[in-house]
């Protein structure tokens, strides 16, 4: 959340500043959440850059430069603390807060809080999956298709596809953005790592083993 603002004389006009990727289904839910609002106010769609990058410095560049046309933002995680801790983010009301918290995810519920107070709602979980090919996978002791359960077993299967003339290809976001450090941030957690403490304030990225193994999964895998 930002703000509110209005336009003069009539009803409260609610503008959500969301990512382009998603431009159908936020206009919709624009539109429900307006028709159910019962005159109350109703909330226009206004699309931001499609790049997650791109997204977060013109948030930033309107905040700062003290644009104050939208009032609820599409936040992405990574975001919450620097936004809270800038002042750009308003934390909801405690009742609010509650009935979020109520209906989300313990997961996605922390990577809206930050130092007890809850800057955002969730849509979803952010949740990491692997898809494979059925076909492809190793028989397990009861005949049915064995995935790897590693990222160093992924790397392993696809070096033995590839050598017996397979599709062996392994598709992970990780171009030089928030997808690589996403990965990498997964991979030093499997291996015991974190790149910053509980508190978000200390880094240890540093203590201990864990960046090395992450960065050579990664390696194996690339």
């Amino acid at each position: 959340m930002v703000a509110c603002s209005s336009d003069e004389g009539g009803p409260t006009v609610l503008r959500f500043m969301g990512p382009a990727d998603g431009v159908d289904q936020y206009t919709a839910a624009a539109e429900k959440c307006s028709d159910q609002a019962d005159g109350r106010y109703t909330i226009e769609y206004d699309v931001s850059a499609k790049q997650t990058d791109d997204q977060r410095l013109q948030l930033a560049r309107r905040i700062v430069g003290g644009d104050d046309s939208f009032d609820i933002m599409g936040l992405d995680v990574t975001w919450t603390a620097e936004f809270a801790e800038a002042g750009w983010a308003v934390e909801f009301p405690g009742d609010v807060a509650q009935r979020i918290e109520d209906g989300t995810l313990s997961g996605p519920m922390e990577t809206a809080t930050w130092d007890g107070r809850v800057y955002g709602a969730p849509l979803n979980t952010n949740t990491q999956l692997m898809w494979y090919r059925k076909s492809l996978m190793p028989e397990g002791p009861d005949g049915e298709p064995a995935p790897p359960e590693t990222w160093t077993e992924i790397a392993e299967l696809a070096g033995q596809l590839a050598d017996e003339g397979e599709p062996s290809y392994v598709g992970v976001q990780a171009a030089q953005y928030e997808g690589v450090v996403v990965w990498f941030n997964s991979m030093l957690e499997a291996a015991g790592g974190s790149i910053v403490d509980e508190s978000g304030r200390e880094a240890t990225i540093d203590e201990g083993d864990a960046a090395r193994q992450a960065l050579e999964v990664m390696h194996g895998v690339a």
